[in-house]
């Protein structure tokens, strides 16, 4: 019987109190993380005990009874607070396992001996100096786990442990391997991971029956050569070394399963790796591999293969081969063949690329996006039109782009770009991941005529561009020109220039020394005595760490600054000769299939009676080009090929067949790739979205202006457009609009009238803004339209913050002691990233439950309340840094931090997605210096929130302004204050499944799994209100999702358990890969 919650309190009685008569039959008794100070001396009356579990708790010492559980083998005591073994429990007759990881211990008692038939002892992570010499006296011992003490050598007396089977002493002090464990025979799985490992000894042979070996995260330079003497060895860890290649004698190590070699200096794969018949694992990411050899094929028990990171180009037809496989990845590859939309979707989508391939011709596509950027008048307009029609055109003022101008230009057979001509409106800045991306190359404007040598002129016109777009597609190819040559001297020309280079170094200047200056302070602290050799330093090392590797980032903006004048083209032919090279570099090897579909949908975008297409349209365009490869021969296809295309190999071959699953398949795979070029904009993760293509971007911005737009008199306009309204409900609209950023859908359809949309493409582009987090949906907040459905925008606050802000009832300055803040800061250097407070505090409405009503937004806040507690965003600037608080105020602790890690992952979520190439810094402000008004409160560092699993030794922290010097952790550490989340690999299980999830669950399983949470008390009453009162099935499916995401492994399990006995295996496999 294991012993759980409800039998807790009736162990917590005084020492002369009776336990219940039934303490004969437990067996096991389970009463982890109660924060337990004390185990009761009537513990020895529960004589049938075999196992003992009171890890995590507060205990520092053993009651003497315990030595008298005669039938006991397993003891757990692992976190907890013990700074030495209780000597009685040397005395449990039985013990067979005893688990003291994660307290304080220095040294182990003399006693330990008596433990004659202890098999398994694990003391990880304590503060051992020296191997504690008396464990060398339990000659019994089997498994023995040393990790992350300080320990730096073996006594000889180790060698008495003959009968160790398992050995671990990762995360010490090791410079060199052990020689003193060669001797054990028995030994299967050695782990010297976590030291300063140089090289491992030939006599590493004699352990004749090793069978794993984990020498990872060392300083190793060759492949330990002497470990293919091991025949029985089935699985390696090298990763984290410095290997540049891998000997042939690896072809003996038939019994491999597994081998990690991540992040090495591999140079080439290592054919003799496919000669391991037995291989079922291999990764080798990080390295710089070029290419994967077809011979790969002969691995035919492969099932995972990991070449992430790499630089391979082109993946082999012969992958397909690889009967066994399950899991390919192979993202951060400068791969062409096939391209990364394809690879970022797994194995299937690649092997069906390839297949495509094979079935049908081969072309390199070279098709690029071309994103025009800068200042209106800058000349981009005539800059687009020159380039499209190879001669001089110079564009009118009523002509200019007011909003985002399409076109299609093709230089030659093999080269073609789709145009994106920006106007001035800030619209892009909103939707910025869907108009420009990565794969694109992106060219700021400027005209020469008009430049100005001030700080202030460049930045406008040359240098928030530039660093807009290396902040959120680090790898967007910019190169700047400059227009109206034909207007300027030639010397003031290459003064210009001159001015542009220094300027853009200055910037790369000032960026390096905002990151030095970080460096600096942490590294100050890392010296601090009294954050030495504790997990905050750590913490230290590992952010500057991540500093230096953003400091190593090189700018990709072209070196050359390319002239030109529209009025007589002078400068034209070098600028497209460097653009035909940047889309040749950047092409990818296509079906033949895949090249014609985009042909066919390239065209539609001209139609002017198709907003929007549907899935089963792109379907239709499939099927008929299909049965054109069918019908038509193949000599055709070799004169058939699309501008921006080349054939490079055959046509189909042989008659091509496919069923309708595959179909649809194939139209997901093309358009996730013409979503990741920025050819069409499409969410397959939306469950509503996905059945619509947005194929024609200048029609997306000119709607999105319309709602996002500060300009009253176009608004006016807008309204009144074939409408009518009474002065009083028009002045009420306006309000709503552009100072309370309030929009109703019956507003959204009269600011939209001109686009003659039908109410499905109303209700997508709606979707559509809700997902892009532009606006959420509230009740009742529209002054006008009381029975449509309202949108917020925080775009459009104007608002400053409240007067009664700071009165008792919502966020004083000085609140009650039993009250805790926590307040995460998060710093960017001279500029706020465009939309990352708004997106944020569109996201935070999602946690609000039943209070969605009680909050207040302004143009740089928010005050919010919750079931956890009050919330205050805020942005602000501190000399020439912009930062975003997040504060969350409460009684329970746990549940505070439940909230801020919620709003943590939403932010590092948009850094993350949007904004991948921002500078920022992040820290956790000391709760007693918030309390206090601190203006100067001491810092940690944000990073403890990207682990919030991490456990820490230390239960206080340093704080010079606390009366007695420091803090409880549990004020900085979300882990021990109670709070355990999900664990990464089980939120990347249901985010990576989610439209399986969404589009499978009915809505009696929605209510079974929400009941069953709800009886589990992981959901609360205002989150299940909050899913039921959903719109949709789908919605209330997406919903439950999310917060479940957001809770402990438990939901996980629950909702596992659920798909398991329903008759759903095959979701529930999904989430136990």
């Amino acid at each position: 019987m294991t012993v759980r919650r409800g039998i807790l309190r009736m162990l917590e009685v005084n020492e002369n109190c009776d336990l219940p008569e039934d303490i004969t039959l437990w067996g096991n008794l389970d009463i982890s993380n109660r924060r337990m100070t004390k185990l009761p001396s009537s513990i020895d009356k529960c004589v049938n005990l075999k196992l003992i579990n009171i890890s995590g708790n507060e205990l520092t010492t053993l009651p003497p009874s315990i030595a008298k559980l005669k039938h006991l083998k397993c003891l757990d005591i692992s976190r907890n607070l013990f700074k030495e073994l209780p000597v009685d429990v040397c005395d449990v007759p039985c013990l067979e396992e005893l688990n003291v990881g994660r307290n304080h211990l220095i040294e182990m008692p003399p006693d330990v001996g008596r433990m004659t038939k202890l098999k398994t002892l694990d003391i990880f992570m304590n503060e051992f100096c020296e191997f504690p010499e008396y464990v060398c006296d339990l000659t019994q011992l089997e498994n023995l786990d040393l990790g992350r003490n300080k320990i730096a050598n073996l006594p000889e007396r180790i060698r008495k442990l003959a009968s160790l089977r398992t050995l671990k002493i990762y995360g010490n002090e090791f410079t060199e391997f052990p020689e003193q464990i060669l001797g054990f025979t028995l030994l299967e799985d050695l782990d010297v991971s976590a030291n300063n490992i140089k090289t491992v000894p030939e006599d590493i042979g004699q352990l004749t029956s090793l069978k794993i070996f984990d020498i990872s995260w060392n300083a190793l330079e060759d492949f330990p050569i002497h470990i293919c003497l091991l025949s029985q060895l089935i699985d390696i860890r090298l990763n984290k070394n410095k290997i540049g290649c891998i000997p042939k004698d690896i072809r003996r190590l038939t019994e491999l399963k597994s081998l990690n070699i991540d992040q090495n200096v591999l140079e080439e794969f290592p054919v003799d790796l496919c000669h391991l018949k037995s291989l079922e694992a291999l990764s080798m990411e990080w390295n710089n591999i070029p290419e994967v050899p077809e011979r790969i094929a002969k691995l035919q028990k492969l099932k995972t293969i990991s070449l992430n990171y790499n630089k391979i180009t082109h993946l082999p037809e012969q992958l397909e081969h690889l009967g066994s496989l399950e899991e390919l990845h192979v993202i951060g590859n400068p791969l062409i063949q096939p391209p990364e939309s394809v690879c970022e979707n797994g194995k299937d989508a690649i092997f069906r690329f390839l297949r495509g391939l094979r079935e049908t011709r081969a072309v390199k596509a070279s098709r690029l996006q071309l994103n025009l950027l800068g200042e209106p008048t800058g000349g981009k307009s005539s800059l687009s039109k020159s380039l499209q029609k190879g001669k001089p055109i110079l564009t009118e003022e009523a002509d200019r782009t007011h909003v985002i101008e399409l076109a299609a230009w093709s230089p030659d057979e093999e080269v073609s770009f789709n145009i994106n001509d920006f106007g001035g409106h800030d619209v892009y800045k909103v939707g910025f991941p869907i108009f420009i991306h990565k794969n694109g190359v992106s060219l700021v404007v400027f005209d020469l005529s008009a430049y100005q040598f001030t700080k202030e002129h460049y930045e406008k016109h040359v240098g928030n561009w530039v660093r807009t777009v290396q902040s959120r597609t680090p790898e967007t190819a910019v190169t700047i020109v400059g227009t109206h040559l034909d207007k300027v001297e030639e010397s003031k020309a290459k003064e210009i220039c001159d001015d542009l280079h220094g300027r853009l170094k200055e910037y790369l200047d000032t960026k390096g020394k905002w990151m030095l200056d970080q460096i600096f302070n942490l590294e100050r602290k890392v010296g601090m005595e009294q954050v030495a050799n504790s997990h905050l330093c750590n913490l230290y090392k590992q952010k500057i760490e991540h500093l230096r590797s953003l400091e190593k980032v090189a700018t990709n903006v072209h070196k050359k600054i390319f002239l030109v004048s529209s009025a007589d083209m002078t400068g034209y032919s070098e600028l497209i000769a460097h653009l035909m090279s940047l889309a040749k570099e950047r092409g990818v090897i296509l079906p033949g299939i895949w090249v014609n579909v985009m042909h066919e949908m390239e065209r539609i975008k001209y139609e002017p009676t198709c907003n929007t297409l549907a899935l089963k349209d792109v379907g239709k365009y499939v099927r008929n080009v299909l049965r054109e490869y069918q019908e038509s021969p193949v000599d055709e296809y070799k004169d058939a090929c699309p501008a921006g295309g080349s054939e490079i190999a055959d046509g189909p071959k042989g008659d091509v067949s496919i069923s309708e699953e595959d179909i649809a398949c194939a139209v997901e795979d093309i358009l996730r790739y013409m979503s990741s070029s920025g050819e069409v904009i499409w969410f397959d993760t939306s469950t509503t979205l996905r059945q619509v293509i947005f194929h024609k971007p200048e029609l997306l911005a000119d709607l999105l202006k319309s709602v996002l737009n500060h300009d009253v008199d176009q608004i006016k306009q807008n309204l009144l457009a074939k409408h009518t309204y009474s002065k009083n409900t028009f002045e009420n609209i306006l309000q709503d609009v552009l100072q309370r950023g309030i929009i109703s859908r019956d507003v959204m359809s009269r600011l939209w009238h001109s686009f003659q949309l039908s109410t499905g493409e109303q209700n997508a582009m709606i979707e559509l803004m809700q997902n892009l987090e532009l606006c959420y949906r509230i009740e009742g907040a529209s002054s006008v339209a009381k029975n449509s459905d309202t949108f917020h925008f925080p775009w459009l606050l104007t608002e400053t913050k409240p007067h009664d802000l700071e009165s008792p009832r919502k966020w004083p300055e000085k609140f009650s002691p039993d009250t805790f803040q926590l307040s995460l800061e998060t710093y960017t250097p001279y500029r706020c990233p465009d939309g990352l407070f708004e997106k944020l505090s569109v996201r935070l409405h999602r946690h609000l439950g039943m209070f969605t009503k009680r909050r207040c937004d302004w143009k740089d806040g928010v005050y919010a309340e919750s079931a956890a507690g009050t919330i205050h965003l805020r942005r602000h600037q501190v000399s020439s840094d912009w930062v975003i608080t997040v504060a969350v105020r409460g009684k329970q602790l746990p549940r505070l931090w439940e909230m801020l890690l919620k709003l943590h992952r939403d932010q590092m979520d948009i850094l993350q997605y949007e904004w991948p190439g921002v500078s920022y810094d992040k820290y956790l402000l000391c709760p007693h210096c918030v309390r206090e008004s601190n203006p100067f409160p001491t810092t940690f560092p944000g990073e403890i929130l990207d682990d919030p699993e991490q456990d820490v030794l230390e239960d206080f922290l340093p704080c010079d302004f606390a009366p007695d010097g420091c803090i409880p952790s549990t004020l900085v550490y979300p882990a021990i204050s109670g709070h355990h989340g999900m664990t990464k690999e089980h939120k990347n299980m249901l985010r990576g499944n989610k439209v399986d999830f969404v589009m499978s669950l009915t809505e009696p399983g929605v209510r079974e799994i929400l009941d069953r949470l709800r009886g589990e008390g992981i959901f609360t009453g205002a989150e299940a209100e909050l899913i039921v009162e959903c719109c949709t099935q789908q919605e209330r499916a997406e919903t439950l999702l999310d917060i479940i995401r957001s809770k402990e492994d438990r939901a996980f399990f629950i909702l596992r358990d659920y798909l398991k006995n329903s008759g759903q295996k095959h979701l529930a496999n999904l989430l136990s890969k």
